[in-house]
């Protein structure tokens, strides 16, 4: 099932996170643990941290001033 209101922020993060299982499941196939952790490590802080959870800020900020506009 597709949801077709799916924004851009949320498509990137998916593909962001598909690549990352690809890249670590590579470093594991090499027994590279450490490679793999540090993948990982990049995709929680650099990706999702720094940037999906700063965009999804401003989106509920957003969706919370309309909301308070409606009383």
């Amino acid at each position: 099932m597709k949801d077709k209101h799916v924004d851009f922020t949320s498509k990137w993060i998916v593909s962001r996170f598909n690549r990352t299982i690809k890249e670590v499941n590579d470093a594991l196939d090499r027994f590279e643990v450490n490679a793999a952790s540090k993948i990982i490590y990049s995709y929680v802080w650099n990706d999702f941290c720094d940037w999906y959870i700063e965009i999804a800020k401003q989106r509920l900020y957003q969706e919370s001033d309309e909301v308070k506009s409606q009383f």
